[in-house]
């Protein structure tokens, strides 16, 4: 337990000073109930800084000790023993849930994942089983057919099983129940899979050799990287996360240890203990936050820690892959789901016989989108405060007898250091994975070279911080909707590139951008010297419709490619088992954009 520990106090030590110098910079005057509140909401978000700020810094350290010893971060921060993966004689199950996803793609995945299974001489151990809940229809047929033709492709190297539901009944949770209800008894371990999962067939051999060496294990999380994007937003947040993202899960699997989290996919769970343990049932009252939990893996890896068994993430780099959406609507399309889901865990926080970090998990879930809510609230309270203070005066006399006036105090020192440092918190995960990234010569050259790799991560820190204050409106209001009762329904989600038109991109952000330019001129009037402090989300916010539709095209993510930026290692050395799911990707990416965008515009 010292490992979260030490990460508790390091980040209520940053709290605590934070909280301090933002005190003395709201006290000119005393602090009034609207301080206190700006106070409280900046004490909340602060904190949610400081968890990925320690976090990107527990992991460097893990990564230089690991250099160091020449050993990978995975040795030690996950004591795991393995087995040898010829003397394995456990049973897998590859399970894919899928609901209206392009069957091309799929059954490509699931190709790739055979070919490479079939080249580790493991294939006879790991069954595939596409559960299907698309409803009847042109897609249906297209899936059975796709899933036929993979059948008579592989035929005689192992087993594969297509089901398709009728209902889907309990969504995704529910086809996960069937199969262990139809199938769970057969087999030790089933390997969790996304529609767009793709993995390398040493890394799910290697997965199934530590489970079985690990009895006491109930689940371990691999960490997948997203590949194959052509668009400018997803080669951007493809880039961050292939720079980051091992940075960043081995400083979670350090201070999380045996009681990791669950993501839900290119995971794999021991199925008796999964079963046993792991039912989930339904919240009391009506949805959003009551009925069907939407959100299951956190609530499952919460359950089996309960039962005693350890969830662990490996934090590795190679092997384990999935998509992202291609722009910004489909990508808050799909937090619209999650934010649903992850709000619904605060009802689940108190139940009985869980870990105090699988609580935590379940708080910072749902802390994830309400942080946006909060972060908003703060802004415009400070706002409040500012043009209250700035129409009405100081106050020299305060109420009550006084001596002496109330001179004002200059807390410029203080405000520009607390700015300074809330900064470099949050730039912090990414200059670390930058030098990470320069000081390790294989890494450097498989981003393209250092120069290709800095320019690249500077463009990404002000592409983030563009982005930032969009999803925090977006954010924000899914989090209100939830918290009224507005329930989300159950649609595909959007993968690859997206017919995204310049009106699909303007209704959803035609109130962020009304927002903005509100905020910037209503700032610019009561207190120019402060515009200054708001000019990245006034710019944000300002320019959000242009900024979703450019960085939605195809075209342009292309031609950053040609010029070398943004490049990950899996598109300078491809995998040999991703060159033909890519190929299936790049032929679905034709499609016609299969969620409409005015479901955000209705409520936007």
């Amino acid at each position: 337990m010292w490992r979260p520990l030490m990460f508790a106090a390091l980040v209520l030590t940053s709290v605590a000073a934070g909280g301090w110098v933002m005190t003395s910079i709201l006290a000119n005057e005393g602090v009034n109930e609207l301080e206190l509140l700006i106070l409280a909401l900046f004490v909340v978000t602060f904190g949610w800084i400081a968890v990925s700020f320690w976090t990107a810094v527990l992991g460097g350290v893990v990564i230089l000790a690991a250099r160091v010893r020449g050993v990978v971060p995975a040795r030690l921060v996950t004591p795991l023993k393995a087995a040898e993966p010829d003397a394995g004689r456990a049973r897998v199950a590859l399970v894919m849930p899928v609901y209206r996803e392009n069957a091309d793609r799929v059954v490509a995945g699931l190709m790739t994942m055979h070919r490479a299974l079939v080249a580790e001489g493991q294939r006879h151990r790991f069954d595939v089983f596409l559960l299907s809940d698309t409803p009847s229809g042109d897609a249906a047929v297209h899936e059975e057919h796709a899933f036929a033709a993979f059948e008579r492709a592989t035929r005689g190297e192992g087993r594969s099983v297509y089901r398709r539901r009728t209902a889907n009944h309990r969504r995704k949770v529910g086809n996960i129940e069937d199969f262990c209800r139809r199938w769970g008894a057969d087999y030790d371990f089933m390997l969790v899979l996304d529609a767009d999962s793709v993995m390398a067939g040493s890394a799910m051999v290697r997965l199934a050799a530590l489970m079985e060496a690990n009895p006491e294990v109930g689940l371990i999380q691999s960490q997948p990287l997203p590949v194959g994007q052509q668009t400018l937003f997803g080669r951007v947040l493809q880039f961050a996360n292939r720079l980051t993202g091992p940075l960043m899960a081995t400083g979670l699997a350090f201070w999380q240890g045996r009681n990791a989290n669950y993501w839900g996919h290119n995971a794999i769970v021991r199925l008796d203990a999964f079963m046993a343990h792991c039912a989930l049932p339904d919240l009391p009252g009506k949805p959003p936050l009551g009925g069907e939990i939407l959100s299951h893996d956190f609530v499952e890896a919460a359950f089996l820690t309960r039962a005693g068994y350890a969830v662990w993430l490996l934090p590795e780099s190679e092997g384990s892959y999935e998509e992202l959406p291609g722009d910004v609507i489909a990508f808050a399309t799909r937090d619209r789901r999650w934010c649903q889901g992850n709000l619904q865990h605060m009802r689940l926080i108190g139940l009985r016989g869980l870990t105090l970090l699988s609580r935590l998990h379940l708080g910072m879930g749902a802390l994830a989108y309400l942080s946006s809510l909060l972060w908003l609230g703060f802004l415009v309270l400070s706002l409040a405060d500012l043009g209250y203070t700035r129409i009405v005066g100081h106050a020299y006399f305060p109420e009550g007898y006084s001596l002496f006036p109330n001179w004002p105090e200059d807390r410029t020192e203080e405000t520009l250091s607390l700015f300074a440092v809330t900064m470099a918190m949050l730039a912090t995960p990414r200059l670390l994975g930058l030098i990470l990234t320069l000081t390790d010569g294989s890494a450097r050259r498989a981003f393209g070279g250092g120069p290709r790799v800095v320019i690249s991560t500077i463009l990404e820190i002000a592409f983030s911080a563009l982005l930032a204050p969009i999803m925090m409106v977006h954010h924000a209001f899914f989090s209100v909707a939830v918290l009224v009762g507005s329930a989300v329904g159950w649609k595909a989600q959007v993968r690859g590139v997206s017919a995204l038109t310049w009106t699909d991109a303007a209704r959803p952000h035609i109130a962020a951008t009304v927002i903005g330019v509100l905020t910037g001129f209503g700032v610019w009037m009561l207190a120019p010297d402060y515009i200054w402090w708001l000019l990245p989300v006034v710019i944000g916010l300002v320019l959000s419709i242009p900024f979703v539709w450019i960085t939605a095209r195809p075209g342009v993510g292309l031609a950053a490619r040609r010029r070398g930026l943004f490049l990950i290692p899996e598109e300078i050395t491809p995998p040999p088992e991703l060159a033909h799911v890519m190929e299936a990707v790049a032929d679905s990416d034709t499609r016609v954009r299969s969620v409409d965008a005015s479901g955000l515009a209705q409520h936007g």
